[in-house]
Parts: C-alpha cells; sequence; structure tokens
C-alpha cells in the first residue's frame, strides 16, 4: 500500500484525545508488506511494517514515545524490532486554535539522532467535540529482516506495536495491531498512473484520474484501478504461486484484457482515452467480462499469474501487469472507444 494520501488517511483513521486531555497523541501500524527479496532462493520472504504517529502541543515536553514492534506467524511472536529512543523534546510547534500551521514543517519527534520532521493538521479528530492541531509525522519503516520458511495461503502475519518502558500511555492503541492473511498482502508498485503526476504523458483529453488509478473513463471520474495481491512464491499446498490481478471502477460489463509486459517506457504514451507504458514482449494473459465493472486474474481453471507470464517464483523477473477495457461511450473522448488502467510492477 503507498502513504500519498498520508494526511487524509491519518485524520480518518488516527483517534486523537480532545485538546483538553494531557495524553493528546497516537501512533499506529499503517502499512505491513510480504516481500520477496530478488535473486534469494524460493521461500525466503521479509516483512516491513510502516509505523506513523501524530503528536500536539498539548503532550509533556520531553516525554518518551518509544515502542517495541513485534512480528507474529499465526500468532507465535518470531521476531522484535525496538524504535530506539523516541520523544517530542523540541516540539511540534504547530499550536491550537485558527492559527494553527495547517501544512507547514513541524518538529514531529526526536529519535536520539535528530528530528523526524512532520506536517501540520488541524481537524476534527472524532474523539470528543473539539477539533485538534497536531504534527503528523511517519516515525519509520521497520525490516524485520530475512526468513527461510514457505509461506501458506492458511497463514496470517501480524505486526504489534508495544509501548516501551516508561512510555506515555496511548488513549486509543485499537490501531496499534496490524495482521495480514497471505492473500491479502499487497503486491508490486504502481506505476504509469493518469493522475496527472505519475506519468509524465498527460491524458488525452483532460480525462486525468484519481492518484494511482488510470485516466478516466465515461463512468469512473477515478477511472480504473488494477491491484495485485498474494504472493509471489510458490505455496507448498498449490505449487505454484497466489498472485491475483484485482481490476474495478472500468465500465460494468465491458470486456477487459489482462496484460503483461517485461518493459516499461517511463514516459508513457496515448493509449485510447488512456495512458500505457507497457513495452517489450507483451503477453495477453486473459480476457474477461467484468461484473460491476470488475474483474480479476486468475480465476478458478485459469494458470497462475507466474506460469501464464513466463516469470517463475525466484527468478528475480521483472512482470509490468495493466487492463485494457472497452469504453464504447462515443461521446466521451473521442474518437476511441478502449481505455488501459494503472499499472503494477512486480519482481518475481
Amino acid at each position: 500500500m503507498h502513504r500519498s494520501s498520508f494526511a487524509l488517511t491519518l485524520l480518518a483513521a488516527c483517534a486523537l484525545p480532545s485538546v483538553a486531555q494531557a495524553q493528546d497523541w497516537n501512533r499506529r501500524i499503517s502499512d505491513v508488506r510480504i516481500v520477496h527479496p530478488p535473486g534469494t532462493p524460493p521461500g525466503t520472504w521479509r516483512v516491513t511494517a510502516s509505523v506513523e504517529g501524530v503528536v500536539t502541543d498539548n503532550v509533556p515536553v520531553p516525554s518518551s514515545l518509544a515502542f517495541e514492534l513485534h512480528l507474529l506467524l499465526n500468532g507465535v511472536d518470531i521476531g522484535v524490532l525496538p524504535s530506539g529512543p523516541l520523544d517530542n523534546q523540541n516540539g511540534p510547534s504547530c499550536f491550537y486554535s485558527s492559527s494553527c500551521h495547517v501544512a507547514q514543517p513541524c518538529n514531529g519527534l526526536f529519535n536520539g539522532a535528530g528530528n523526524i520532521p512532520g506536517i501540520c493538521f488541524y481537524g476534527v479528530t472524532g474523539v470528543g467535540p473539539l477539533p485538534v492541531c497536531g504534527c503528523m509525522t511517519l516515525i519509520g519503516d521497520y525490516d524485520f529482516g530475512t526468513y527461510s520458511s514457505d509461506l501458506r495461503t492458511t497463514d496470517t502475519l501480524g505486526v504489534h506495536l508495544v509501548a516501551g518502558p516508561g512510555s506515555i500511555p496511548e488513549l486509543d492503541t485499537s490501531d496499534d495491531n496490524l495482521d495480514l492473511h497471505v492473500p491479502d498482502n499487497v503486491l508490486g508498485t504502481v506505476v504509469c498512473a493518469g493522475d496527472g503526476a505519475t506519468t509524465p504523458t498527460p491524458c488525452p483529453c483532460g480525462n486525468t484520474g484519481t492518484s494511482g488509478h488510470g485516466c478516466a473513463n465515461s463512468q469512473n471520474a477515478g477511472g480504473a484501478l488494477v491491484v495485485a495481491t498474494g504472493w509471489t512464491q510458490a505455496d507448498p499446498l498449490t505449487g505454484t504461486d497466489t498472485a491475483v490481478l484485482r481490476g474495478s471502477l472500468m465500465p460494468a460489463t465491458s470486456s477487459a484484457i489482462y496484460l503483461k509486459s517485461d518493459a516499461l517506457n517511463a514516459a508513457g504514451s496515448v493509449f485510447g482515452d488512456g495512458v500505457s507504458c507497457l513495452t517489450g514482449s507483451i503477453i495477453r494473459l486473459r480476457t474477461k467480462i467484468n461484473v460491476g465493472g470488475a474483474s480479476q486474474f486468475p480465476e478458478p481453471g485459469d494458470p497462475s499469474l507466474s506460469v501464464r507470464g513466463a516469470t517463475p517464483p525466484g527468478s528475480g523477473l521483472t512482470g509490468n501487469y495493466a487492463a485494457y477495457y472497452r469504453n464504447a461511450a462515443g461521446t466521451f473522448c473521442p474518437p476511441a472507444t478502449f481505455n488501459i488502467s494503472n499499472a503494477v510492477s512486480i519482481v518475481w
């Protein structure tokens, strides 16, 4: 998953006490990923986790905010990472009231080596009647290191945050744990989005899509979205990968062709009503008929993504995937009647 919408998601997901309370802060695990390090043997994996936090001027200075991250496999603790020293010794300096320094840099937290910067925000938190002015910080991306064991579709990996000794208590700890079922793991990196920022080539008729999506289509102004979930390594229960491409926000019953390329043109080029970066050797994985604007590859009975795309698990090859779909509304961005989603790049 990444953090272009950090401010909005944090406002929605972090429950902070009101400014009348002393412990006016929160931290949360915002993302957990399972990755296969390229060039390592099959069955090798790593877990990374992102931790975010909010602290206001109302928190006593200095206060320890240190924690440990614990990695669990099916409920069994298999690893721990300390955050090290972590406090607010320099204060966020965002201020309360309407003079809150919205969108301005602030001293988020101090990790013993220097300040971890943040951004000031002001908004209703959902806990108590008062708005909160505080400093949002990406505390860090944590890597638990390499493990060598087969992961199965029945496995669950969890990352749990535990307050360190002397750490000031949080009033909301509901977002301190994040459990990830292996089939739900988000794979790859979004590339070639028609959002006006990711790809230099603009959408052909000003039909810019939402961040990370393809260009807008006649039924969804945000544009089609393809995400990949699962695990690139062979599952010992099935003998193959569990990766799935999931397309959504396309016209309701249109056809969609899932594509794979072995190269990317980073600049992109106009492709129907959208922008495509796929180049090199291109494989048509399968044609699917959308239901409610959504479809996926593979489905039961289809070959796996690694088999159909000729990217063996552990090979280190990169596959780039997108959905090319019918958009037959002739008055929308004429003269083309087709469009394409964003692309997802996966290292096998």
